[in-house]
């Protein structure tokens, strides 16, 4: 049933599960099963904080140091990470008016319905239907099975908190919900099917997810040059980081080092080499991404990410005053360039259209091409003149079409 007071709880804590971690590689829970370079534990950590939650449970039975290397890892970042044993660990772990939020080993979600889920504080537990492809998850009768996520409050981990040592706690609730006749919420097979919920059991099933993962991230960005070339050829090349700390940071020093030496090359006047090494900054902050270091990296390197644009200015402005011999004048044309990118770049344009304007590395090849011919001012007048172009073309596409229709008419009048 729903709580009374629903609309005063809160969500701040998760229990996770990483039981048997102790074992052999392969032969264990799937916690530690690697996604994009990472414990499968570590990924639904992540999931769980961009949806809010701030606290962690973790139900073991050994702390294995694969296990005590992600909790430390966390805590780093300012996350809580707990570890459980028993039942009744969890009574002295949640504040008052605070639900408890449960994911089972291996469940991996759609960042939307997770988010959902905790901004909505009901006690209920999710449910699949009881169709073949669903046993892969928890039966609790003839008709569904238990889909790995749910929301306790304190009724249901006060009555466990008696059991003795060895039961699970994840069951015990679950078992303890069943019996309380919580509210099942059933979940769109939809999301099943299109991969968008599944569970995590096997290598090959990381596996999958890691390759679905990768492909977003690669497209996951607003430039084209950055989702079309460079982000394919990030996830080749980000296998080869995820397990090398010295390369990965390396990658972080070379990022700045790139930059820097952008606006150095800017300064003395080589355009077409302060443009190649800006341009070989952008696609290594976006390696830095595919890899997963954005949320790893110092709060140096954090700063340097978020004002790339910043480093793209300056370069461009260099160039422009050198070859503008000093003259502000010199400046309008970048200054276009950079206000129509900004602008693409936080307007509700058309994804096609934020693509192509709001693209620092489309930008920055183009700008390449005009260094290297020696029409630095030229190539940036025509850079603006395309963007203006990008960004009225669907305001006056359909007039064009209707100046066709009518001379096409009149032809044939």
């Amino acid at each position: 049933m729903l709580s009374k007071n629903a609309a005063t709880l809160t969500v701040d804590t998760a229990l996770l599960s990483a039981i048997n971690t102790g074992r052999e590689q392969g032969h264990g829970g799937s916690a530690l099963l690697q996604v994009v370079g990472a414990p499968l534990l570590t990924f639904q950590i992540q999931q769980l904080v961009a949806a809010g939650i701030r606290k962690f449970l973790v139900e073991v039975d050994v702390v294995s140091g694969a296990i005590a290397a992600v909790a430390d890892q966390m805590k780093q970042r300012g996350i809580s990470v707990q570890f459980v044993r028993f039942p009744r660990d969890l009574q002295d772990c949640l504040g008052a008016g605070e639900l408890l939020f449960v994911m089972s080993e291996g469940i991996i979600a759609n960042d939307d319905l997770l988010a959902e889920m905790i901004a909505q504080p009901l006690v209920y537990i999710v449910t699949v239907d009881g169709r073949k492809e669903n046993e892969i998850f928890e039966r609790i009768d003839l008709n569904s099975f238990w889909a790995g996520l749910a929301l306790f409050d304190h009724r249901s981990i006060a009555a466990i908190a008696s059991l003795p040592e060895g039961w699970s706690i994840g069951s015990s609730l679950l078992r303890q919900a069943l019996q309380d006749s919580i509210v099942h919420r059933p979940l769109s097979q939809d999301l099943i099917t299109s991969k968008l919920f599944r569970r995590v059991l096997h290598q090959d099933d990381a596996n999958d997810l890691t390759k679905k993962m990768l492909t977003h991230r690669a497209h996951d960005a607003d430039g084209f040059m950055e989702a079309k070339l460079f982000g394919p050829v990030a996830a080749k090349l980000a296998p080869l980081f995820w397990n090398a700390p010295t390369p990965r940071q390396m990658l972080g020093i070379g990022s700045m080092l790139t930059a820097a030496a952008a606006a150095e090359f800017a300064t003395i006047g080589a355009a077409a080499l302060a443009m190649a090494a800006l341009l070989a900054a952008l696609f290594l902050i976006k390696l830095q991404d595919m890899i997963g270091d954005r949320d790893r990296r110092g709060p140096l390197m954090r700063l340097f990410g978020g004002v790339i644009w910043a480093g793209f200015a300056v370069t461009i402005f260099l160039i422009s005053w050198g070859a503008g011999r000093g003259s502000f004048s010199a400046l309008f044309a970048p200054i276009v360039v950079l206000a129509l990118m900004l602008y693409a770049a936080k307007s509700g344009l058309t994804p096609r259209q934020k693509a192509l304007i709001a693209s620092p590395a489309l930008a920055t090849i183009l700008l390449l091409f005009a260094a290297f011919f020696n029409v630095w001012m030229m190539g940036l007048c025509l850079v603006a003149i395309a963007q203006l172009l990008v960004l009225l073309w669907p305001l006056y596409a359909p007039r064009l079409e209707t100046v066709k229709l009518k001379l096409k008419l009149t032809e044939k009048s």
